[in-house]
């Protein structure tokens, strides 16, 4: 119950760590070019944030647009040639069993038995075990719809973090030495920075990667 009511906290988070890059690349450049044209600094540097979250955003739903636009094509050509070939394939099959149980009785008035005995079989024991598999489509159905939500949910706080990441920052710092001491304090943040500079350049690195590879 608890990971459930943070989850939509949690997608933020993630999602604001990975588009953080690029934000910042963005903003790097939009600053000088704001900070020039408004009269106030901390205003200009307010609008390219801004810009450059949303921007960053767009990019990151766009890219998640493009490869459900490549995936499912893809899956539906799979799935409407299974069922285009699945009826010719099942008469081949009916006519073949036909013929050979045609040229033996015996096997014939068994298949004639197993027939009846599938038809009791569907219609009383396979429905009563299918019926419990239902609710959990169902259920399954209402976790989809509630993920859906809960993304929706975390993109919005990954705008809010992207937007005031210094100040969350500050704050993670001064409850970091307010609960470790000063030397193990400053051991983790120096492990965090490193850690940040390594997943921070990989993640540029499949940007500018992915881009050339969309031009291409």
């Amino acid at each position: 119950a608890f990971f459930e009511v943070i989850q939509p906290i949690v997608v933020g988070f993630v999602v604001a760590y990975l588009l953080n890059p690029l934000m910042k690349l963005m903003d790097k450049y939009l600053v000088k070019f704001f900070v020039n044209v408004c009269r106030f600094k901390k205003k200009g540097a307010s609008i390219s944030r801004f810009i450059s979250v949303i921007v960053s955003i767009v990019v990151f739903m766009a890219a998640i647009a493009a490869l459900v636009w490549l995936i499912v094509p893809e899956l539906i050509v799979s799935i409407t040639g299974i069922v285009d070939t699945l009826p010719a394939q099942i008469d081949k099959t009916v006519a073949s069993l036909q013929k050979f149980f045609n040229q033996n009785e015996y096997l014939a008035a068994a298949m004639t038995a197993f027939l009846d005995w599938e038809k009791d079989f569907v219609e009383k024991d396979l429905m009563e075990w299918v019926a419990p598999y239902a609710g959990q489509v169902a259920s399954g159905v209402i976790k989809t719809a509630e993920f859906l939500w809960d993304f929706v949910v975390g993109i919005i706080v990954a705008a809010y973090m992207l937007l005031r990441k210094e100040q969350f920052a500050a704050q993670a710092k001064k409850l970091l030495y307010a609960f470790i001491k000063k030397e193990n304090a400053d051991k983790i943040l120096v492990v965090l920075k490193k850690s940040n500079g390594i997943f921070s350049g990989f993640i540029n690195g499949k940007i500018v990667g992915s881009i050339i590879m969309g031009i291409v």
